[in-house]
């Protein structure tokens, strides 16, 4: 029997109600249901909730966590606690797919089937997408009115239709890389339904996947979330006993896949001390003895999950169990770009700001005119000695749709001298790729035909006269005799490693000669999706692809005509086995309009 004076201190004490009453399933199932007594991650939650609700202010927390610690839980069984004691309370719990976001809200649901009854209330629906408690008969009270949806990230509206009070968006930096959605929309969308009000709270909580949207938001400063990262250190679990007589050497050298364990034990001894509070009351020797222990115990973990569950890939390690929030994000295994190389260039060109002019192209009068605000940045104008390449990636130009980039580089060093990247009609943005090209020495244009803005791009400028264009061989469609040559790149997954090693090249050697800060920005949100497709995960990347585009060019500057051989005999089997199974590019270097005059800027 439960006293009124018991359900009054459970309506006050989240922390002893679950130690009490609420049952989850532990990570080891053969053990059965256990009491949800608080671990060190959740404790620590639990302090923090309780200084914001002290302050009087909304409930805003931003957290970066390892696998596994219980934070998810921790939050979805404080929503029922929640909706279990107080009446008229809506609360969301989103995820990146309807199934794990079902599985949070089991969680709840397994509280409600096995608590004691009289702590149970009642129940009006209970389903896959809705725990509401309230009156089941329209007769007599109301009972609690509250609530919890259950919704995937990419449902039409989420929580439209209510006040919420609490939201919980799971697992957030998966919408992005693994969903392809634009997580802050989707973040606005969930955010206007909640008031900011004391007694409200939103929490975001994810382990990291990369650059993108969420890395953005965590450095934002103006985004007002408290941040809380939770290092794999806060897990008791997480670490493999060793006899002193078995220590192993650590190892010194950051290529290696265990990575520099000297480093990795400083971190380590740092989270023990902000982790486990009861070694700083040990006495010498005892106290560096017991953490030198343990720091030995914990790296012997890490050597076995590296080993046994992420492939020897550390980077995969890092991103499931990271020690620090910087490691969380550059621990991905799924970026096409190393990260560290793209940090040193973004550090440099933020130091050493690129001077350049901007202008905006008068489609009327076909000219440019200086801008303060115009989309296209001249970095060096150009030279009657060099050759230069310009590199396209149309959009459509609907109206609240993709941008289209260009890229213009210098042959054969490379150096960036013009980007563009604005929603343009592709008939305007012709015109302005003509009097590019023919400003830049008639520079050898590779346009991407991948969707009808491309297409609509290259024949423009066959219109034009544009012949030096890079042209590509097919196979007919209908006789499969037949070779057509076709104008225009287009990116498929034959080619596309192709350019992002050689994108990778130029990171490597020439990382000097890009100029533009918002082409690396997109570089690093540059991933392999699950699909096996690479691009950035936002979906920004024209200015990156039309970089790599006028890389691939720059091969094709030659006088004269140059064809691709394919390195087989023609007409042989391996010959039409490679043209159905590729599109085998060739670039022709053809004549260019004479008489042409461009509008120099």
């Amino acid at each position: 029997m439960i006293t009124e004076d018991k359900i009054k201190e459970y309506r006050n004490d989240y922390s002893l109600i679950a130690g009490e009453h609420y049952l989850v399933k532990p990570k080891q199932a053969s053990l059965g249901l256990s009491k949800f007594v608080f671990n060190r991650a959740q404790k620590y939650l639990w302090s923090l909730l309780l200084e914001d609700l002290k302050k009087g202010i909304p409930v805003r927390w931003f957290i970066i966590k390892s696998r596994q610690l219980g934070c998810s839980t921790w939050i979805v069984l404080l929503f029922y606690w929640l909706i279990s004691f107080f009446p008229n309370r809506n609360g969301l719990i989103v995820a990146q797919e309807e199934l794990p976001a079902f599985e949070l809200a089991d969680k709840a649901k397994l509280v409600f089937r096995t608590i004691a009854k009289e702590l149970r209330p009642m129940v009006k629906t209970n389903n896959r997408h809705i725990l509401y408690f309230a009156n089941p008969d329209d007769d007599g009270d109301l009972g609690l009115e509250s609530q919890i949806l259950v919704k995937s990230a990419d449902s039409d509206a989420l929580g439209a239709s209510y006040t919420l009070h609490m939201a919980l968006l799971s697992e957030f930096a998966l919408w992005e890389s693994e969903k392809g959605l634009d997580v802050k929309e989707r973040l606005a969308t969930a955010l206007q339904t909640v008031p900011e009000e004391a007694g409200t709270f939103v929490f975001i909580e994810t382990t990291a996947r990369g650059e993108g949207d969420c890395k953005e938001m965590w450095d934002d400063p103006d985004f007002e979330y408290r941040r809380i990262f939770i290092s794999w250190i806060a897990d008791d679990n997480y670490r493999r006993e060793v006899n002193p007589a078995e220590y192993f050497i650590l190892v010194d050298d950051d290529s290696h896949k265990y990575g520099d364990e000297t480093e990795v034990a400083k971190l380590i001894e740092f989270e023990l001390n902000k982790w486990y509070p009861e070694l700083h009351h040990l006495s010498e020797p005892f106290k560096s003895q017991t953490i030198q222990h343990e720091i030995m115990c914990r790296l012997s973990w890490r050597r076995y999950m590296i080993n046994n569950k992420c492939q020897g890939d550390k980077a995969i390690f890092q991103r499931e169990y990271p020690l620090t929030a910087e490691e969380a994000f550059s621990g991905t295994g799924k970026n096409v770009f190393s990260q560290n190389k793209l940090k040193d260039i973004k550090n440099y060109l933020e130091v050493n700001s690129p001077k350049f002019e901007r202008y905006r192209f008068d489609e009327i009068e076909k000219k440019f005119g200086l801008s303060r605000y115009g989309p296209l940045r001249i970095y060096l104008r150009p030279e009657k000695q060099w050759k230069y390449v310009l590199g396209v990636d149309p959009a459509q130009g609907n109206e609240g749709g993709d941008a289209s980039g260009l890229i213009i580089l210098r042959v054969p060093d490379l150096i960036q001298c013009v980007s563009f990247e604005e929603i343009i009609d592709p008939d305007e943005f012709s015109e302005m790729i003509y009097q590019l090209y023919l400003l830049y020495n008639q520079a050898f244009t590779g346009v991407e035909v991948n969707d009808k803005g491309g297409y609509l791009v290259v024949n423009n400028l066959k219109k034009f006269g544009v012949r030096n264009q890079y042209r590509r061989e097919v196979l007919d469609s209908t006789t499969y005799k037949k070779t057509q040559e076709k104008y225009g790149w287009f990116s498929n997954n034959t080619n596309k490693p192709t350019m992002v090693s050689d994108m990778r090249d130029v990171l490597k050697h020439a990382s000097r000669t890009i100029q533009d800060l918002d082409v690396v920005k997109q570089l690093m949100k540059y991933q392999e999706l699950p699909n096996g497709h690479m691009k950035a995960i936002d979906g920004k990347d024209h200015l990156a692809d039309a970089y790599m585009i006028a890389i691939e060019m720059s091969k094709y500057v030659h006088k004269g005509s140059y064809t691709q051989s394919t390195g087989i005999p023609k007409y042989s089997l391996k010959w039409w086995e490679s043209l159905i199974d590729k599109q085998n590019d060739f670039a022709v270097i053809g004549h260019n309009p004479r008489g042409s005059n461009a509008n120099y800027l």
